[in-house]
């Protein structure tokens, strides 16, 4: 019976989650989306000195020609994500729940199932979608919030083309999942 307590275990982390989610969602559908606390920063210190010696070497550097598609271009040149430690803290948080909850199942004679196995490889599979399909509506839904759709749709790109782009975008930041 000590699958009781991994049954429980379980239901609370996915009830946290589906009410985390639901919070941030309704938090962007009502125009909240930025009311998180955040961490403030000085006004003028080493962070702004680093800032304005890296504008002053950008602004003085050559332009660089963009060369084949400028959606791919864009796409390559923005971050995986957009915050390193948070997603740095996220997979070590989730590597070592993973390796947690396998090493309570190896206690037992579970590991010989192919039941904890196959359960293992839905969860996998299953942030993966979960990643990829949050990352699709994200990459055309960031493009609208900064006011670009409307010049981009105005472009001479197909409508194909930039779908295409922005596809390429999503399967380089979910492909470490």
């Amino acid at each position: 019976m000590p699958a009781r307590g991994f049954d429980n275990a379980a239901a609370l982390i996915l009830r946290t989650c589906a009410r985390l989610v639901g919070q941030v969602a309704v938090g962007q559908a009502t125009g909240r989306a930025g009311e998180f606390p955040t961490r403030t920063r000085r006004a003028w210190g080493p962070t702004a000195k680093r800032a304005a010696a890296r504008y002053e070497r950008h602004s003085t550097a050559a332009i660089r020609r963009v060369t084949g598609s400028p959606i791919i271009w864009k796409e390559l040149r923005t971050p995986r994500l957009r915050r390193k430690g948070h997603a740095t803290l996220a997979v070590v948080v989730t590597g070592l729940a993973h390796l947690a909850v396998y090493g309570m199942w190896s206690g037992g004679d579970f590991l010989g199932s192919s039941a904890v196995h196959t359960g293992y490889m839905v969860v996998i599979l299953s942030r993966a979608a979960i990643c990829t399909a949050v990352l699709a509506g994200t990459a055309i839904g960031a493009e609208k919030e900064s006011r670009c759709w409307p010049l981009l749709l105005s472009t001479t790109l197909s409508d194909a083309h930039i779908v295409i782009g922005k596809g390429i975008g999503v399967f380089r930041r979910c492909f470490p999942v």
